[in-house]
Parts: structure tokens; C-alpha cells; sequence
């Protein structure tokens, strides 16, 4: 093969190919005839250009490496394929002669490697969020003292306010109410204080907070749910992960003031991902706090026992709640058979319904976040934004409940009068 035949092979002009050669060492003019190879040149690049712009880096290299596959390339060019995707590639190969030591022409193989690659984004900025959190709980991950407390009573105080969505974004004028990220937390904030505030009338020795539930109003860094659904976001996913685990911090934080806390995360469908993750930073900040334990297992079910009465948690997307208590008592016999009061409670549809079935309770908790586009445009509107508290007493199971209204304001109204 001619240099002038390498030259057309390789879509390149005659000049580079015998260049090349030239750094290689070889003397050539562009009808020089390359015999077959008796000896391997050593390795070498001679030839590498690299173009990087914003997230797109295109390298091109030149050698007598043999590159055939994508596991080799990477190799050869150092790629950190955990910051880039590669998202094409090729190797074109052709063959160049030297002269050995008893001046005869040896060919070897050169390859031309080309690749186009985007840097992981998504990757980095988790890497980034994970980094934030540990330098978080390095920072502040106290060891707290066993708290001391009188006139403890034998009720359990069950706060769960499903369905927050944060990151969620309505626009007054288009569904009638704003709500984004600043009025979510606010919103969030006033409740947790508004039902602890209400626990007066009860002797509390312990809390239950169930968090999660939709906590997240998307899990990703696409601002999708866990399934893949668009949603209206407002912010980068990085920064409603971050208000939402250190909103979560506090309010167990001010449970605590009250009673021991219980913490028990259930995945929703918006974010079962980050659930799981935030679960495990709570459990790394709360890791020598002896009043707080956090039931965080890969479970969409959990189930919770105090006293007399068994409670199952669900996120209410999945199984119907009339079958609830079909499969607590398929899925936690001996609780069951301890127990004299049970209740199956979930979330999901925004609202507040409460029936008995053979005895169990089944509730579906209401929501504090407002209608975003899709739901006002599908008529999903009307129901009333609350959160709730509930009492258990150790004996004799629910005795009570109390209600948070948010503050909302007056809704925007797209009425005309004549």
C-alpha cells in the first residue's frame, strides 16, 4: 500500500500521512510501497488533538497502538468515563513502514482514533450533593444527651403530612394559588409547630413522624418523578435536596423537644429514590442522638407498633386501600395478633377520607401543597390543604386528633361579572 493509497483510505491529505511518518522516523515520498511488518515499532502517539467546549470534549489521536475496541480507546486516551459519556466513536487503521536496524522497510499498523464525548453532568453535581452532605454532618452531627423528661403519659403522637412536593411550582393567575419552593418549606414549617403546639392536651411519650410520602415533588436532576413524568420544578434538583433534608433535620429537631422520635420514611411516586437517600443522611446526622431511631429499610410498607395498636404506613399509589388490612395481616401476623386497635394510613390523593373495614381503620391523609398546572387542568382541585396529628393511647388504641389549616391567602378567581 502507497502513502498515497494510506492518504485516500484515510480521507486525509498526502503531506500529513508522510509527516507522520516522518515523526515516526521513516523516510517516504507518497509512492513509496510499504512492505509487511517483520517487527513491531515501539509504542507512540503521533499524533493527538483535543477540542473541548463547555460539556463536549472531541479528541483525535494518532498511533501504533492497536486500538480496535471502545474499552481499548478508553484506555489509550486516560478517559474518565465516570465524568464522560462517550457518545460516538471510531478507529480507522492503516499501515506505515521504518527502517530496522539492517535497513530494511517493516511495516507496522497506524490507527486513528476519533471520539466525542459529554461530561456526566448529573453525575458530578451528585457527587457534589453527596460531598455537601458529608461535609453537613461533619460539621454538625452532635452527640446528644439523653433527654430528661417529667410527667410523660401514655399517648403516642403520630404526625405525618404526606404529599408536600417540594419544588413543586403553581402559579396564582393559572390555578388559582402560588406555590414554589420558599412557600412549600414556610408552609411545612408552620405545620410541624401548629400540631406540636396542639399535643398540650395529650401526655406524650413518644412520636411517630412519618416523612417522605411525595416529600420531593421530583427525584432527579431532570425534575422528573421516579417513573419518568415531567414536572413544573422550581429550582435545580440539588437545591430543593438540600432545603428539603435540612427541613426534615429541624423538624425532628423540634419533636424531640417533646418526646423520644420515631422516624419512619416511606417512599411515594414522585420521589422513592430520594427517600431512600435523604433517609440515610438522617440517619448519619441522628446517629448519636439515643432519642431518635429511623426506620429507613427499602420498604414501600412499614408497619409500627405501640401498645395495643398496630399502624401500617403506605404511600397509597399502589395497593387499594380497602385491601390494606388484608395484607397487614398477611404481612405482619404476630403484630396483628398482639394488637387490639389497627390502623392502615396513607397519602397520595391530596385528601381527607377515614373509613372502618373489618375493623381497620383505613385514613388517607390530607395535603398542604397546592394544585400545580396539570391537576387544575385535569380538574383535581377543591380539596382542602390541612395536615394532621393523631393520638394513640398505649391501651386503648386512637383517642384523638387535631387539625393544621395553612395560612394561604385569598384564591386567585378568574370570575367576570357582568
Amino acid at each position: 500500500m502507497t502513502v498515497a493509497e494510506v492518504a485516500k483510505t484515510m480521507g486525509l491529505g498526502i503531506n500529513q500521512v508522510v509527516n507522520a511518518l516522518h515523526r515516526a522516523g521513516v523516510k517516504v515520498g507518497s509512492q513509496k510501497r510499504l512492505k509487511p511488518a517483520k517487527e513491531e515499532l515501539p509504542t507512540k502517539t503521533l499524533e493527538e488533538s483535543h477540542t473541548v467546549q463547555g460539556d463536549k470534549w472531541d479528541l483525535t489521536a494518532t498511533t501504533n497502538e492497536r486500538i480496535t475496541s471502545l474499552d481499548q480507546l478508553i484506555a489509550f486516551c486516560k478517559i474518565d468515563v465516570s465524568e464522560w459519556e462517550i457518545v460516538r466513536w471510531t478507529c480507522n487503521k492503516w499501515e506505515v513502514g521504518a527502517k530496522n536496524a539492517e535497513k530494511e522497510v517493516v511495516v507496522t499498523p497506524l490507527y486513528q482514533v476519533k471520539a466525542t464525548m459529554e461530561r456526566r453532568t448529573g453525575v458530578i453535581l451528585g457527587r457534589q450533593l453527596i460531598q455537601q452532605d458529608i461535609e453537613d454532618m461533619k460539621a454538625w452531627a452532635p452527640t446528644f444527651a439523653k433527654i430528661r423528661r417529667e410527667h410523660v403519659g401514655p399517648h403516642l403522637a403520630l404526625i405525618s403530612i404526606p404529599d408536600a412536593h417540594l419544588g413543586k411550582l403553581a402559579w396564582r393567575e393559572e390555578v388559582g394559588a402560588d406555590y414554589d419552593l420558599k412557600i412549600a418549606v414556610s408552609t411545612f414549617k408552620d405545620a410541624v409547630l401548629g400540631l406540636l403546639a396542639k399535643t398540650a392536651g395529650y401526655p406524650i411519650d413518644r412520636v411517630c413522624m412519618v416523612l417522605g410520602n411525595d416529600f420531593l415533588n421530583a427525584d432527579n436532576f431532570a425534575l422528573t418523578t421516579t417513573r419518568g413524568t415531567p414536572q413544573h420544578g422550581d429550582g435545580r434538583f440539588p437545591k430543593v435536596y438540600r432545603a428539603g433534608r435540612e427541613l426534615l433535620v429541624w423538624s425532628i429537631e423540634q419533636a424531640l423537644t417533646l418526646a423520644p422520635v420515631d422516624v419512619i420514611l416511606i417512599p411515594g411516586n414522585h420521589d422513592e429514590q430520594s427517600t431512600y437517600t435523604i433517609g440515610d443522611s438522617l440517619e448519619c446526622w441522628f446517629r448519636n442522638c439515643p432519642d431518635v431511631r429511623i426506620d429507613n429499610r427499602p420498604s414501600s410498607r412499614k408497619y409500627y407498633e405501640y401498645g395495643r395498636t398496630l399502624l401500617a404506613f403506605d404511600h397509597g399509589d399502589g395497593v387499594k386501600p380497602k385491601s390494606l388490612p388484608s395484607v397487614m395481616a398477611a404481612e405482619a401476623p404476630e403484630a396483628w395478633g398482639r394488637s387490639l386497635q389497627r390502623e392502615c394510613i396513607t397519602g397520595h390523593l391530596h385528601t381527607f377520607r377515614m373509613e372502618e373495614v373489618v375493623g381497620v381503620n383505613v385514613r388517607i391523609l390530607p395535603s398542604l401543597c397546592a394544585s400545580d398546572k396539570w391537576h387544575h387542568k385535569n380538574g383535581y382541585v377543591g380539596n382542602k390543604r390541612a395536615a394532621q396529628a393523631i393520638y394513640y393511647h398505649r391501651e386503648q388504641g386512637w383517642v384523638g386528633d387535631s387539625i393544621h389549616y395553612p395560612d394561604i391567602g385569598k384564591r386567585e378567581e378568574t370570575v367576570f361579572a357582568a
